[in-house]
């Protein structure tokens, strides 16, 4: 690992100081010998553990230091070693690893702002290593969903947060919840749906809160492949609603391109899906060509 670390610094002095094609195929070469190497260990070092010692926990705590580092890097030249670290966290994780004692950690970064700036393989690994945070502690989730109520309280409990940034936090909140609900098995979160609910039209109710109305789509998207169909139908009201104001029929069609787009992006699943209760509404949206000649 401190190999692998070394590398990676040597890479950050050669970025600051390239200056020919020669630097540039340096940097390639001693960045794959690191990303091999780490990748190397993230396949070895768990079994390992496992094996020579029956206190996994003290086993690997210099590892758990040094990995870390690399998980709380959200810089754009870490972004692969960001992605080895997960892989190597999750290995750890799987060969019985206590998440409890990393709980404090692996929240950090799950609530920095910079959280979702990875590639697909980390994408896919957070997502096994925050579903298993939740499902072998239930409070996790229930804590992050109190989050979310709490962003979407008066701004008058943030008095040093201009609205704009106050919005974003929401949405930022709301996103994490996403992320949580689409790392788990289908209804593990139908128990807490009526909090989900309530949550996600009360963030609609806010006033000029565009990015926050995006996240509750991206969410609407995630409940759709995570909850039965059948389970939503107290939605639709509501959602209908609003893509009706988004898409102009009250006159006027929302000036917000990203608003639009993921209004468009959860039309299209929604569709798509070919959920029952959804093409009750569907020819409020779709006109049949050849019946309208």
């Amino acid at each position: 690992l401190k190999i692998a670390n070394d590398h990676r610094s040597t890479i950050s002095k050669l970025n600051a100081e390239r200056g020919s094609s020669q630097d540039e195929k340096t940097i390639h070469r001693i960045k794959s010998l690191s990303l091999k190497t780490l990748h190397t260990l993230a396949e070895i070092v768990p079994t390992l553990y496992g094996n020579i010692s029956d206190d996994k926990n003290r086993a690997a705590g210099n590892v758990i230091i040094t990995l870390m580092g690399y998980l709380k890097d959200r810089s754009e030249y870490n972004l692969s070693w960001a992605g080895v670290s997960a892989i190597f966290l999750l290995n750890l994780i799987k060969h019985g690893y206590s998440t409890k004692s990393l709980k404090k950690e692996i929240f950090e970064i799950f609530y920095d702002n910079n959280f979702f700036y990875m590639d697909f393989i980390a994408f896919d690994k957070w997502k096994q290593i925050l579903d298993n945070m939740m499902t072998t502690e239930k409070s996790n989730f229930t804590e992050l969903v109190r989050n979310v109520g709490k962003s979407l309280q008066s701004h008058a409990t943030m008095v040093f947060v201009s609205k704009e940034q106050e919005n974003l936090l929401r949405a930022r909140n709301i996103k994490r919840m996403s992320f949580v609900i689409l790392s788990g098995e289908v209804d593990q979160y139908l128990p807490i749906l009526p909090t989900i609910q309530e949550l996600l039209f009360e963030a609609l109710k806010l006033s000029h809160a565009h990015c926050v109305y995006e996240q509750v789509f991206t969410c609407m998207r995630v409940l759709m492949l995570r909850i039965s169909t059948q389970r939503l139908s107290s939605f639709w009201p509501v959602i209908i609603s609003e893509l009706m104001r988004i898409f102009g029929f009250g006159g006027r069609v929302a000036s917000e391109p990203g608003l639009i787009l993921s209004a468009c992006k959860f039309f299209d699943l929604a569709v798509l899906s070919g959920c029952e209760q959804f093409k009750l509404y569907e020819w409020i949206f779709i006109k049949d060509y050849f019946n309208s000649l």
